[in-house]
């Protein structure tokens, strides 16, 4: 019983989820921010426009002299963002709406103070979701606990996943995490059997990717690699025979998850496919993927020390099976090059690389793997790694809290206020004229990026 209890794939997702619930009920975002606010405005429009007002052309806003308050306007184009992560918003607005219609002292609104609570708890569910199905498929593929549970502690307390998932949790990041982790588990489970409603399910899940954000279809092809890491045994014969029919099923539920927005976009503009990004768009030419994984104003690995496992992690899957680590490597450096193609390629204000969550759950085979390199090692050595990954994590821990507490800009950093403010708790003299503000408008153009 014991034994059983152990392996079970719900401890991990529910141990993470309980910390969250008890980490957002004690720091109340809600008294201080406005929740509602930047991209979620983008997203929460949907919800305030269509369901709210009936009018798909509302938008939400900040008000500039109060943050906290939020203002209505009239757009004459389409929503800048897609509007799948409205979708996943409605369980926390429909329990919020019941709260809100029986209480005498909120209104019914869609953007009252019930809503706002209600979106920084609706994302737990969804992670919960996240990490049990990825426990499953990494412990399916890998056959080892520990380095799978060590793993899933070390993406989500060792990188900016902590971060929107407990504070700024209503964007999109780590909806998308848990989208791709059952994405990963459906591909395994189609890969080793191989059925219609399965292909059908992973249609819709992949729709609902591609719908929450469009650049993240990139990230699909990495169910191919899985294939190679299964035993012989394990791989279905009729993988290959049924490919072509079960992807034509597939495309045809991504297809219908679009459509939706497809409508959306024919009300707004007249036209069934829009791009709303105006003068936004990559520069494939000149891509920084250097600068996000290592400057001081936005590294992901900087911030993140522990990525450095995949250095040594996709060596060890490289040896499991080399056909299967290239195509999740391939994928990867994909993603990279897209990601940081983008005109803003330090993705406005935030905390470290957001976009860079959404891959997340492939990179958990590497950390997995880099985990299980660890034993291998003498005794002292083995100490020393596990201290060093472990500071390591404590490490993007504290930036977390420091990116809380404006020890950390949210677009500025230089080497400079970096290093002044590295490991302090409060502000050194002369942080702030050590930040150096981006310039956008010549970003846009592809100058000073």
């Amino acid at each position: 019983m014991l034994e059983r209890l152990r392996h079970h794939p719900a401890w991990p997702a529910t141990l993470i989820s309980l910390f969250l619930i008890f980490y957002i009920s004690y720091d109340k975002r809600w008294t201080y921010s406005p929740i509602i606010e930047w991209d979620v405005c983008n997203y929460y429009s949907y919800i305030k426009g269509l369901l709210y007002e009936g009018d798909p052309y509302l938008r939400l806003w900040n008000a500039d002299t109060n943050r906290m308050e939020l203002y209505t306007y009239t757009s004459s184009q389409s929503e800048k963002m897609t509007g799948g992560l409205a979708l996943l918003y409605l369980p926390g607005v429909s329990v919020a709406h019941i709260v809100a219609s029986l209480s005498p002292h909120y209104q019914d609104d869609g953007i009252s103070l019930p809503y706002r609570i209600a979106l920084q708890y609706n994302v737990i569910p969804y992670l919960w979701l996240g990490f049990y199905f990825l426990y499953i498929v990494l412990y399916k593929v890998l056959k080892r606990h520990w380095p799978v549970i060590l793993a899933l502690f070390t993406l989500f307390f060792g990188t900016n996943l902590l971060y929107y998932s407990a504070l700024e949790n209503a964007m999109s990041h780590a909806y998308t995490f848990s989208l791709y982790s059952i994405w990963l588990y459906l591909s395994h489970e189609w890969l080793t059997k191989p059925r219609i409603i399965i292909a059908i399910a992973m249609g819709l899940l992949a729709g609902l990717i591609i719908w929450i954000r469009p650049v993240n279809i990139v990230l699909l092809p990495a169910s191919l690699g899985l294939y190679w890491f299964l035993r012989r045994d394990e791989r279905s014969i009729l993988v290959w025979k049924v490919l072509p029919s079960h992807l034509l099923w597939m495309a045809a539920a991504a297809f219908l998850v679009m459509i939706p927005q497809m409508i959306y976009w024919k009300v707004t503009s007249g036209r069934w496919l829009v791009y709303s990004y105006g003068d936004e768009h990559f520069f494939f030419l000149a891509p920084k993927v250097i600068e996000g994984l290592f400057s001081w104003r936005k590294g992901w690995v900087l911030y993140s020390p522990v990525l450095l496992m995949l250095i040594p992690g996709f060596m060890a899957l490289w040896r499991r099976s080399w056909k299967g680590a290239s195509i999740f490597l391939a994928v990867f450096i994909v993603f990279l090059y897209v990601t940081f193609s983008w005109w803003c390629w330090w993705y406005g204000g935030g905390y470290s690389q957001r976009p860079m969550i959404d891959i997340l759950p492939l990179l958990a085979f590497p950390i997995s793997t880099a985990w299980m390199l660890i034993p291998r090692f003498v005794l002292p050595i083995r100490v020393l790694l596990i201290a060093t990954l472990t500071a390591m994590i404590a490490l993007n821990t504290f930036h977390v809290w420091q990116y809380k507490n404006y020890l950390i800009h949210f677009d500025s950093n230089t080497r400079r206020s970096y290093l002044m403010n590295f490991l302090r708790t409060t502000h050194a003299p002369g942080w702030w004229e050590a930040l150096e503000a981006p310039d956008y408008e010549a970003a846009k153009k592809g100058l000073k990026r």
